[in-house]
């Protein structure tokens, strides 16, 4: 089982936390926490064998990781996983870096006394087909979701209050990342990232075929727990259990709120001129993957007005998330492409 690892991906805010915290309840697998691996690390050092500086780098990557979450400033010498364990892991599996990310990943699912191993990083993404190449036995999780609640849940998940039962150094990493959210916000800038997940998505699914990548929707999931659960499952090759329909809300933008209302919840969130900025930008798409448009108060002229702000707004989150972007051309041509694509996804 520890050779077929499963992968979740999809549009930040898209349910990617849900269906992690679902199958983390099952009593074989361990899905672990964002690494960004396959668009951060492994695109600074490459495939090979590493050694010496390489090495020690790879290293503290994952170790930090084991301390706190991706983007939190984790301490390498406050892991939770030994690191000659890790090399020793790593070294039996290659001594690649991506045997260090197999080797974190099992150790990660060792804590918690379980057998198969998975990760969910939601930008992976737009690297399904690096992560199938180093993994082909891997099963690939993409979350589809209506983009208007995608927008509506990344616009106000900066405003969530502190959670309980955080220590102070995590708590204070959790309010790095709602700043970098908030500065990162512009409805057409998270409308461009759907379609471009959209399009990744899909080219993925026509590449690989359905044995290796799924389309998941959240609505689904949410609708009907049971049936979606269960057919997961099965495509996944585990047993359905029925603890992994008793999770409670993941990650939610909206405190003390879940089921059903999790699907409608834009309609009295988003503004009218959100609402129809998304709907503009992703409407044709939209139809495509079977989410109907409602509305259409933004002349054309004033949404042509709101893509004046959107050089500001990109420079702006491009600054935010500096230490995330890796090779920035890159990162930008990949989504960039997928985006403005007009191909169709039926």
């Amino acid at each position: 089982m520890s050779a077929r690892p499963i992968f979740v991906v999809g549009a930040s805010r898209s349910g990617t936390n849900l269906v992690r915290a679902l199958l983390n309840a099952h009593s074989s697998l361990w899905m672990s926490a964002e690494t960004h691996y396959f668009d951060d690390l492994r695109q600074r050092i490459g495939r090979g064998t590493l050694q010496g500086r390489e090495q020690e780098e790879c290293e503290r990557y994952f170790l930090a990781l084991a301390h706190l979450a991706y983007g939190r400033g984790g301490d390498p010498g406050r892991a939770k996983i030994d690191r000659r364990e890790l090399r020793a892991l790593a070294d039996e599996l290659g001594g690649t870096s991506d045997a260090y990310f197999e080797a974190f990943c099992r150790l990660r699912a060792r804590l918690h006394g379980r057998e198969r191993w998975g990760e969910k990083t939601p930008r992976h993404v737009f690297r399904i087909g690096e992560v199938l190449e180093a993994f082909p036995a891997a099963k690939v999780v993409c979350l589809v979701r209506d983009p208007r609640a995608v927008v509506a849940s990344y616009r106000d998940w900066h405003r969530g209050g502190t959670r309980t039962g955080l220590d102070p150094e995590n708590e204070a990493g959790l309010a790095a990342e709602r700043e970098r959210s908030k500065r990162s916000y512009h409805p057409i800038l998270a409308s461009l990232l759907w379609r471009g997940v959209i399009h990744a998505g899909h080219d993925a699914l026509e590449r690989f075929g359905d044995e290796r990548v799924r389309l998941q929707r959240f609505e689904d999931i949410v609708a009907a727990p049971d049936p979606s659960v269960r057919a997961l499952c099965a495509w996944l090759g585990i047993e359905f259990e029925q603890q992994m329909l008793e999770i409670p809300v993941v990650n939610s933008s909206y405190a003390g709120s879940s089921g059903p209302d999790a699907v409608d919840r834009w309609r009295t969130k988003l503004t009218p001129r959100e609402l129809t900025a998304v709907e503009r930008c992703c409407g044709d798409l939209m139809e495509q993957v079977g989410y109907a448009r409602e509305s259409a108060r933004m002349s054309a002229a004033a949404y042509a007005a709101a893509w004046l702000s959107v050089p500001y707004a990109t420079a702006r989150a491009a600054l935010a998330n500096r230490r995330r972007l890796g090779n920035a051309v890159e990162y930008v041509r990949r989504r960039g492409t997928l985006a403005f694509s007009r191909g169709s996804v039926r």
